[in-house]
């Protein structure tokens, strides 16, 4: 396992344990590639990738190289990364989703959220000031009231693109004046 804290309760339950560094936007690159180059790929039938990894694409590719990985390619997670690709394919499903923009829109009288392409879990997420300068990787979204959740799922890897809900998620926030 390689993780950013290793507690009491991940060392009783795993054979190998490395310390990797990270920050806000998750593992620190440097400490993943060591971590990886200490791993015998031949005692791993794989890798379930989480918190850290999950919203950067590279180091997903990074884990390939090395072993197999259960869950969302590389190639996947850069898709759905993408706004553009993202939100085409949810109108091509008629999914309704909040308008985003990579500009302020002109006239617009609602709150924007900035959000990070690469950002999983949230922290990333904040609002707009209307003279908001946006990194080369974010994108603003209209705010919409309400309460924030997630799904997790499965989806069979063949065209008719059957998804099998495992659950729901119901995000306890302790708001900010900044997130």
């Amino acid at each position: 396992m390689i993780d950013g804290f290793s507690d009491q309760e991940t060392l009783t339950i795993t054979q190998y344990a490395h310390v990797a560094s990270f920050n806000n936007q998750g593992f620190v690159e440097a400490a993943l590639k060591n971590a990886l180059t200490g791993l015998d790929p031949n005692t791993f039938i794989g890798c379930v990738y989480g918190s850290g990894v999950e919203g950067n694409p590279v180091f997903i590719q990074m884990i390939q190289e090395k072993m197999p990985v259960f869950g969302n390619s590389s190639a996947t997670v850069e898709k759905v990364k993408n706004p553009r690709v993202f939100f085409s394919t949810l109108a091509s499903l008629a999914i309704p989703y909040p308008s985003f923009s990579n500009d302020f829109p002109k006239n617009f009288t609602g709150k924007m959220l900035v959000k990070s392409a690469f950002g999983a879990g949230g922290h990333h997420i904040r609002f707009a000031a209307s003279n908001a300068t946006l990194a080369a990787h974010e994108y603003l979204q209209e705010y919409v009231e309400g309460e924030s959740v997630s799904i997790l799922f499965l989806a069979e890897k063949n065209p008719s693109a059957k998804a099998h809900v495992i659950g729901f998620n119901l995000q306890w926030t302790s708001p900010t004046d900044t997130q």
